[in-house]
């Protein structure tokens, strides 16, 4: 079974209640637990749990499919770590193909990049898949600037021409497949990771009102189309 863990706290300071503003007049997380219900469909049997602090939250998860998991407070907080959450719903579980945490905030990914990203772990497990998008900018191009206003290499290499360097890679943060075994992991630099590609433009990640009125605009431009996965 694939179990898809979408964490939704109530207590966000900049942007008050964020998971479940209405956009295009479907609460925030709800574009999460559709693209994750839809991906099960693709991936194979399993289960969409949302966990939050909030009965208010817990309802409108239930109202759009999902399995709603009430958050204990000590590890609702500010400083609480993804792990922590992540281990309270998967305690008690166990022979689980893969563990998915897919973040409400990210209402543009579709369930071909869930899907996606669950077939890139199991084809290399044991391993940790995060989704990334490609940068239009190259990090050897980027420079720090002293206190007296002289330029440094922020990686050392000192080159204009783009033929020279390698693609880089930013986490977008919207998706991150693993195990229940690997869940204690998290951060840790000794696992093996895979990045899964999605484009730039689904890559929206809410955490400010600027961040949810872009959404806005690349949800009338992209909507929740089908698209061609072989440009990702």
């Amino acid at each position: 079974m694939h179990l898809i863990v979408i964490p939704a706290r109530s207590g966000s300071k900049r942007l008050a209640n964020k998971n479940i503003m209405p956009l295009q007049n479907k609460p925030l997380m709800a574009y999460a637990i559709d693209a994750a219900r839809k991906a099960l469909k693709i991936i194979g049997k399993g289960m969409v749990v949302v966990s939050s602090d909030s009965e208010k939250y817990l309802d409108v998860a239930t109202k759009y499919g999902a399995v709603g998991l009430k958050r204990p407070d000590e590890i609702s907080g500010d400083e609480t770590q993804m792990n922590e959450v992540m281990k309270h719903v998967t305690s008690g579980m166990s022979g689980l193909d893969s563990v998915t945490c897919l973040q409400p905030t990210s209402p543009l990914v579709l369930p071909e990049h869930i899907a996606g990203a669950i077939r890139l772990y199991l084809e290399n497990k044991p391993c940790t898949v995060m989704s990334v998008y490609k940068m239009e900018h190259y990090p050897e191009w980027i420079r720090r600037i002293d206190e007296t206003g002289k330029m440094k290499s922020l990686t050392g290499i000192n080159t204009s021409r783009s033929q020279e360097l390698e693609p880089a890679y930013y986490l977008n943060g919207a998706i991150r497949v693993s195990s229940e075994e690997m869940i204690s992991k998290y951060g840790d630099e000794s696992d093996v990771y895979y990045g899964y590609i999605m484009p730039k433009e689904r890559s929206v990640d809410i955490d400010s009102y600027d961040d949810f009125k872009i959404a806005e605009v690349a949800m009338r431009r992209y909507g929740r189309q089908h698209i061609d996965m072989s440009s990702c």
